[in-house]
């Protein structure tokens, strides 16, 4: 039986930003980093949408979503609470750091050397696995390069740990551990099969290697076998659902936006309606929410314990010569409740990511005004939400919110 959460409408979403995998990267998701002019000739104007609730054997019911209150150009205006004091994120850079928004205050990750070229982190359950950002191999686009140390930062250390050397990396199904696969220094990522292995996040291998399908890449291990993408920006091919111990494919998906151990969130072809599927790998169940006229689904991210889909719909505004907005949303996969993040209702660069704080129910954006930059922190069981301004010096462009 299928879930439909409507939005209602016809316009297809945009489709899912394919990424080199080298620098796989949250939600992988992965992190987030935003930059944000607000639209030209005023400020963005409130809005309200429908959604249909989920179906469980009787009719759909009707929600109506609050109406957003605007804001100005300064930043999040309105009542808002205090980021925690305990709250923190992780900064990258040359020499990666925590950060505390509520303190403005910043202290070194330890066990990560000095690095030009800066990190690339990867969400994982419990905490990100850390790589040195490669430079581009000289003459060859599509060249992985030499294989870099992956280091393992759990949520609340203060030292990351060496796990091994990889070209690339993913979060396993398991907590605590992942997916590490070797390509070739030379070899062109397209037409050649990495060696991939499981590891645990001190360093500990899980089981033999295995030999991915050429073109390929992991993207998340699942309850269901390994999500594989293809490795290469510019290839066409869709998503993978393989059988690591047997090599057959279960399943191919189109578009797929957003995944976790459990669930993955994609958007099939469109028809007469066009609409995100959120499949439930345990239970083969899938909820489906279909976008209204004219709003474009650019991206999602899904909670860490599957309650809940954060989602990103960008719309064109009335009046205002076409400028284009943007709303942070989250859906409820339970009861099938979609609401508005308060206050992010902003022009289409403001918001450029977003991700889940933690293992924690806590919504995560970082929003670039005229004035200031801010992070707003949301909590959809307490529909609360906390905001906190971020000084240049703490290096807003280089914080990790995914």
């Amino acid at each position: 039986m299928e879930d439909i959460i409507s939005q209602g409408g016809d316009r297809p979403p945009g489709g899912r930003r394919r990424r080199l995998l080298i620098v796989l990267a949250a939600l992988v998701l992965a992190g987030l980093v935003l930059a944000e002019h607000l639209p030209r000739g005023g400020h963005p104007k409130p809005h309200a949408s429908v959604a249909g609730g989920v179906q469980y054997g009787g009719g759909p019911a009707l929600i109506k979503l609050r109406d957003e209150a605007p804001h100005g150009p300064s930043g999040i205006l309105g009542p808002t609470l205090t980021v925690a004091a305990g709250t923190r994120l992780p900064r990258t850079g040359a020499q990666p750091a925590w950060y505390w928004p509520a303190k403005g205050s910043v202290e070194p990750i330890g066990g990560l050397p000095d690095d030009r070229f800066g990190y690339v982190f990867t969400r994982l359950a419990g905490g990100w696995a850390i790589q040195p950002n490669p430079p581009d191999p000289a003459g060859c686009a599509d060249c992985p390069g030499p294989p870099a140390p992956i280091y393992y930062l759990g949520n609340h250390a203060r030292l990351a740990a060496l796990v091994g050397p990889a070209t690339m990396v993913a979060p396993a199904a398991t907590p605590a551990e992942l997916w590490l696969t070797m390509f070739p220094a030379a070899a062109n990522l397209g037409t050649t099969s990495g060696q991939a292995r499981e590891y645990s996040t001190g360093g500990t291998t899980q089981g033999p290697g295995v030999r991915l399908p050429v073109g390929y890449t992991i993207a998340q291990g699942t309850t269901r076998g390994l999500l594989l993408a293809p490795v290469t920006t510019h290839a066409q091919a869709p998503d993978l659902l393989w059988n690591p111990y047997s090599g057959h494919t279960v399943r191919r998906f189109a578009n797929v936006i957003a995944q976790s151990a459990n669930l993955i969130a994609y958007t099939p072809p469109c028809t007469t309606t066009c609409s995100l599927r959120v499949l439930n790998l345990a239970t083969g169940h899938a909820t489906t929410l279909t976008m209204a006229v004219g709003r474009t689904l650019t991206n999602a991210s899904i909670s860490p314990d599957g309650r809940y889909l954060a989602l990103a719909v960008s719309f064109t505004e009335d009046g205002d010569d076409g400028a284009l907005a943007m709303q942070l949303e989250v859906a409820n996969l339970g009861t099938g409740r979609v609401d508005p993040v308060p206050n992010t209702w902003v022009s289409s660069d403001a918001l450029d990511g977003f991700g889940w704080l933690g293992d924690g129910d806590n919504l995560v954006a970082e929003l670039t005004f005229a004035t200031r930059v801010q992070l707003a922190l949301w909590n959809p069981a307490s529909a609360s939400l906390a905001v906190a301004t971020v000084k240049p010096t703490a290096e807003p462009s280089a914080l990790v919110v995914g």
